[in-house]
């Protein structure tokens, strides 16, 4: 019985010394992987990656799409809470925003060209020629009545 307990004892000395080895080299492999990612990312080769982006066109057809979802989201919600639809066709009015507020907003907020020549140019150079041409969001629209 005293040999079990002697080997038992042995045997997790073994395991302690084998277990700090372990630590001991990993600690000394992670810290040399993080000086190598630091030198890595400090190095600048990660700011030369080639990230490939929609075109401007693209995200502010992205960014329309987005707001129609967000109105469609909350048409759900009305639903969910029990609102019901509008009867009259006056009251089924379209949210409105302008191209030239979508541009300024996505493109120039906060910059030292966001007034309106530049909002106008930019607008002109994603194709837009009337920027104060609005696009309509509808909560109600006109499939819905057809569903009914």
């Amino acid at each position: 019985m005293q040999q079990r307990h002697e080997k038992a004892t042995l045997c997790s000395h073994q395991l302690e010394e084998r277990n700090n080895t372990i630590i001991n080299v990993d600690s000394y492999e992670v810290t040399a992987l993080i000086w190598a990612l630091n030198e890595y990312m400090h190095s600048g080769e990660v700011c030369r990656m080639d990230l490939s982006s929609h075109s401007e066109k693209q995200i502010l057809e992205g960014c329309i799409s987005l707001i129609q979802e967000m109105v469609d989201g909350f048409r759900e919600y009305l639903d969910y809470i029990g609102h019901d639809e509008p009867e009259y066709e006056e009251e089924k009015q379209p949210f409105h925003m302008s191209y030239f507020h979508i541009v300024n907003r996505l493109f120039l907020w906060h910059t030292h060209h966001s007034g309106g020549t530049s909002t106008r140019a930019k607008c002109h150079e994603l194709g837009i020629d009337d920027s104060s041409r609005d696009v309509e969001f509808y909560l109600w629209s006109e499939e819905d009545e057809a569903d009914d």
